[in-house]
């Protein structure tokens, strides 16, 4: 039987090594994905730090586009071609959309999220978007022409 020193003893012996385990846990940021990522870290703390990403890298790209010209809501011609969309500027916001038509120009698009809207220029105004890897837009014209496409990101 312990007497009660003995008994003191292991209460702190054993009080002393639980504060010893519960200490040796690190708080920080446990995701690999976090630029602030420790790997030492045993529970998350809610530090994790994310790179900044820019919302046009998931338009960016080329796109095969199959392009319906309409002339007066009519029908007029079709044209499959390579669009190639760029960042632009130092705007956050801004892109070019690259071979229109497949005429070679370019045309300044304004984004928001995977939607884009092409203000006037050229006498071309229109709004697109992009959802997964397709691209569909609206491209008014002037003389009442519009431009409809889709494509696919090669």
């Amino acid at each position: 039987m312990m007497n009660k020193r003995s008994l003191a003893i292991a209460a702190i012996t054993g009080m002393c090594s639980a504060f010893m385990f519960v200490s040796c846990k690190k708080d920080g940021c446990t995701d690999a994905a976090a630029t602030n990522y420790e790997e030492k870290a045993k529970k998350d703390d809610g530090s994790c730090k994310y790179a900044a990403t820019d919302s046009r890298d998931q338009i960016v790209g080329n796109y095969l586009i199959t392009d319906s010209l309409f002339v007066g809501g009519v029908f007029s011609e079709q044209k499959v071609y390579v669009l190639q969309v760029t960042k632009g500027g130092t705007k956050k916001d801004t892109l070019y959309i690259n071979n229109f038509w497949n005429e070679g120009g370019s045309l300044q698009a304004i984004t928001a999220g995977t939607n884009f809207s092409i203000p006037s220029q050229m006498g071309l105004s229109g709004l697109g978007k992009v959802t997964g890897s397709t691209m569909t837009f609206t491209i008014e014209q002037g003389g009442g022409s519009e431009h409809k496409g889709i494509g696919t990101k090669q």
